[in-house]
């Protein structure tokens, strides 16, 4: 919970800058839909919020935004596909703003599409690396 607010609290001050600013959104753990962020105690694995991931790249993409670009980095095998299809069509409309979105992910040899569906969806991509 201490590290999500914290990441939240580093997003939401980029986004108040009064420079242009390249924006880093970290997703770490697997691709929900609707669930909060954060840790699933069941299953002792992290997961990320479509949710959350779409209303950050709405704020990015609105006019009063200086944010000039966003690095998406993922940490994931995967998820639901449902949630990275809602991600996937964000990233597309961030980038028709005229912002470019980069990717950089780190997926396990067991990756399902949902993390490749998000990489399509960017400009550029470095190549995935595999976790541990």
């Amino acid at each position: 919970m201490g590290a999500e607010r914290t990441q939240k609290q580093r997003e939401a001050s980029v986004l108040e800058q009064e420079q242009p600013v390249v924006l880093c959104i970290q997703a770490y753990g697997d691709l929900c839909s609707n669930k909060a962020q954060g840790s699933d105690r069941v299953q002792g694995r992290n997961s990320v919020s479509s949710r959350n991931l779409c209303e950050l790249l709405q704020t990015v993409r609105s006019k009063e935004s200086r944010v000039k670009a966003v690095v998406l980095r993922i940490v994931s095998p995967g998820g639901v596909s449902t949630a990275a299809h809602s991600v996937f069509h964000e990233v597309m409309k961030v980038r028709e703003s005229g912002r470019p979105v980069l990717a950089c992910a780190i997926m396990p040899p067991v990756a399902d599409t949902s993390c490749q569906l998000l990489l399509i969806g960017c400009m550029h991509s470095l190549p995935p690396s595999q976790g541990p």
